[in-house]
């Protein structure tokens, strides 16, 4: 009975203190959840608001500055047809500005012209008598009044809302809007008009299911009513002094015995004010259903929680009893003799504490190196919960102080220096001595830490005042220049920097480390051991130069072997995309990976093996990403098309030997062959006339009609000097069409006709005929 007792007011004495605690903050959040909301509408149409009237006080200064209303309202007097083009321009003018108008606020747009006594519309002109007849005809303003008010506005009105009874706006409820017309100062005796419909005015603050229960208003800065809902409650009399001079957006107020409350907020631009006046009652009747839910809750949670109580109570011994005899089956030291099963639960919690005492010890001693382990997961913002940073940072012992966090990263570029004054081998001592030095220099200007991230690289997490750019120089700039001087200077250790933008929460940090990644390896483009800041990487350009002219002009120079125009133009190339526009990281490698496709384009069309070029470790797409160094890529890529020039060129030896050879055997085999010829030939070898010929004259040191007469005339003179056949016969065998122009040729050559030629042979005078 005891424990049921006991049990029993453990649940009921919490519950009940927390019900009553939970169920008045709930109340107190859930009204002013409704306040809130409620203010938000009016705040939002009161902007909505502000924002047309400012266009319309926009529209009335484009008009003020028109030259065509200036002269057409001005006491200048124009002839009529001028009169009329101005009209007609002013005309379109208000259309134009009618169309940019927003058309769920203003219903119509015109102008007074005082000197002309007309309104004009974007249609048409109207007399005012008329005008005021059709659109704004009411019995609070009569005509003469409505008139006289019309020319007597000096600066901008807002006239309270009239239920109007003109022909086209009969039955509707306008709110008038005047603005004068001036310029420089000095009036254009014009006013501008515009007509805004009541009902759309308050569709800007929405529809709500306490609307037709509340009395919603706009007044103008007299407190005077401008407009109110439609479907509100009648008025409540109230203080607007107090309640706009209270300096709150809402406040309490009881009349007539009953408890209301007044939401109301200025407008800054125009002094309107607004209001919404409700029932509390009215209020709370959305959240009165709580108090009955609640309630049931309650009351099943007691009838709950006593059932429970009375089964724990029942079984309360049996895991004291289970606990006992786990600890004394599984305790080491079993000798001790207890005095009870508390003290032996008591015992054994003592010996948890103790080692608890224990893990927190080594615990300690571990602390640096989880702490480096969490700022590391800060900057990379890797699977870290920002709900629990303020806890670990308490956690760990980390501080703050200033409002503006920097990241920096810095590449170990060259420590050989190092090396060689300290007998060191790989990048740990370098990377020590730079973290070290690093962070006793942050707390010159704040606080921070040095993280090392990679095998070459260390990250500076910056804590520092927010500052303005000081004659165009980044507020660490001068921290860094220092510290990249003094690693230098007493360390040879040569670096570069990369630093992201600051940010203004821990939360932030990750973007700007990711930054700084992106403004180190801008190194690539600028050169290495500088600061490189991420706002300068924005300048880059977003495309390279590589124009398809100039690919297809290096595919060309490639298929020829001419290495030399090659270099040129991949060094013009380099020249456009690295020293004029500065290409960005991004775009570089797209650069590079276009002119490594342009070369396996060409092994491809050339039927050429990648590794008759380069051996079995050489990875080009490798090396692209892995380098750190614009120039090394594009040497490497220089080096590349150098190979295979050399394997074209060599291939192209063999291949012209070939093809000289092929040409010759082709052309002694058809001397016969009277339609031989140098087009015949490259048709036969798949070639142009044009190639073949500066070929042939390349290769034999003659040009092709000269080495086919030379050829059949040796031929002829072997058949001259052996055989009787007659001189027409030679002439066919050798491919000449007639024996005239056989006869030619051969003394062109020989100086002799082919008939002396075989007499001289015959009677042994040959030497002498040559002579003569």
């Amino acid at each position: 009975m005891r424990f049921f007792v006991s049990y029993t007011l453990i649940l009921i004495i919490p519950l009940g203190m927390i019900s009553f605690i939970v169920y008045g903050k709930l109340l107190g959040t859930l009204e002013e959840e409704t306040v809130s909301s409620s203010i938000t509408s009016i705040n939002q149409a009161r902007d909505t608001i502000d924002m047309n009237l400012k266009q319309l006080d926009q529209i009335a200064f484009e008009l003020s500055n028109n030259p065509n209303v200036y002269e057409f309202t001005s006491d200048r007097e124009p002839d009529i047809v001028e009169a009329n083009i101005k009209l007609k321009s002013i005309i379109r003018e208000l259309n134009i500005a009618s169309t940019n108008a927003i058309k769920s606020f203003s219903d119509e747009i015109m102008m007074y012209s005082l000197k002309n006594d007309i309104i004009v519309s974007n249609v048409t002109k109207y007399d005012p008598d008329f005008f005021y007849e059709t659109f704004m005809r009411n019995a609070a303003i009569p005509f003469s009044d409505w008139i006289s008010r019309l020319r007597s506005a000096k600066e901008r009105q807002l006239w309270p809302v009239v239920n109007t009874m003109g022909a086209n706006k009969s039955g509707k409820k306008l709110i008038t809007y005047l603005q004068p017309l001036t310029q420089y100062g000095m009036s254009n005796h014009a006013v501008l008009i515009s007509l805004l419909p009541e009902d759309r005015m308050w569709d800007f603050f929405g529809r709500g299911e306490m609307d037709g229960r509340s009395y919603r208003a706009i007044l103008d800065r007299n407190n005077q009513v401008i407009t109110a809902a439609p479907g509100s409650i009648e008025p409540v009399p109230v203080n607007y002094d107090e309640i706009f001079n209270s300096g709150q957006d809402h406040m309490f107020f009881n009349y007539d015995g009953k408890k209301y409350i007044a939401i109301s907020t200025i407008s800054s631009a125009y002094g309107w004010k607004y209001v919404t006046i409700l029932p509390v009652s009215v209020l709370m009747e959305k959240i009165s259903y709580l108090h009955i839910l609640f309630s049931v809750a309650l009351f099943i949670c007691v009838v709950l929680g006593i059932t429970l109580a009375y089964i724990f109570s029942v079984q309360h011994y049996k895991p004291i009893r289970n606990t006992v005899q786990w600890i004394l089956t599984n305790r080491k030291d079993r000798t001790v003799k207890q005095k009870g099963e508390y003290e032996t639960i008591l015992s054994n919690i003592q010996g948890m504490h103790t080692d608890n005492h224990l893990l927190e010890s080594q615990l300690h001693k571990q602390l640096p190196v989880l702490k480096v382990h969490f700022l590391l997961r800060l900057l990379k913002n890797n699977t870290i919960d920002f709900d629990e940073v303020n806890e670990l940072l308490e956690f760990y012992g980390i501080r703050f102080p200033c409002g503006c966090y920097t990241v920096a990263v810095l590449n170990i570029d060259d420590f050989s220096g190092f090396m060689q004054r300290h007998s060191s081998t790989g990048k740990s001592r370098p990377r020590f001595v730079v973290c070290n030095i690093g962070e006793e220099m942050i707390r010159s200007i704040g606080d921070g830490f040095a993280l090392e991230i990679e095998e070459d690289k260390v990250a500076l997490l910056i804590n520092h005042d927010a500052a303005a750019e000081t004659a165009g120089a980044h507020p660490l700039d001068h921290l860094l220049q220092q510290l990249k001087e003094f690693l230098n200077k007493k360390f040879n250790i040569v670096i570069s920097i990369g630093v992201g933008s600051g940010c203004p929460s821990l939360e932030m940090v990750h973007q700007s480390y990711n930054e700084a990644i992106i403004a180190l390896n801008y190194g690539l483009i600028r050169g290495r051991s500088r600061i490189n800041y991420f706002e300068q990487t924005r300048s880059n350009p977003n495309h390279f130069y590589y124009p398809p002219e100039k690919e297809n002009h290096l595919i060309v120079c490639v298929k020829t072997g001419d290495f030399p125009s090659v270099q040129g133009l991949l060094d013009q190339i380099y020249e456009v995309n690295f020293r004029e526009r500065k290409l960005s990281p991004e775009m570089a490698n797209c650069l590079f990976y276009g002119m490594v496709s342009t070369f396996f384009r060409i092994l491809e069309e050339i039927q050429l093996d990648y590794r008759d070029i380069c051996d079995d470790d050489t990875d080009v797409f490798r090396d692209i990403n892995h380098s750190k160094d614009v120039e090394a890529i594009f040497l490497a890529i220089l080096s590349l098309f150098d190979r295979l020039c050399s394997v074209i060129h060599e291939k192209k030896a063999k291949g012209n030997h070939h093809l000289r050879d092929s040409c010759i055997q082709y052309i002694a085999g058809h001397l016969s062959d009277k339609e031989l010829s140098l087009n015949k030939v490259a048709d036969y070898f798949q070639l142009s006339s044009p190639y073949l010929s500066t070929f042939f004259k390349q290769q034999t040191g003659t040009n092709f009609s000269d080495y086919l007469n030379r050829l059949r005339i040796q031929r002829s003179k072997e058949l001259l000097a052996s055989e009787d056949d007659p001189i027409q016969e030679i002439a066919d065998q050798v491919g000449y069409n007639s024996a005239n122009t056989f006869i030619r040729i051969f003394k062109k050559y020989e100086s002799v006709t082919p008939g002396q030629y075989k007499e001289s042979l015959r009677i042994g005078k040959v030497s002498d005929m040559i002579g003569e």
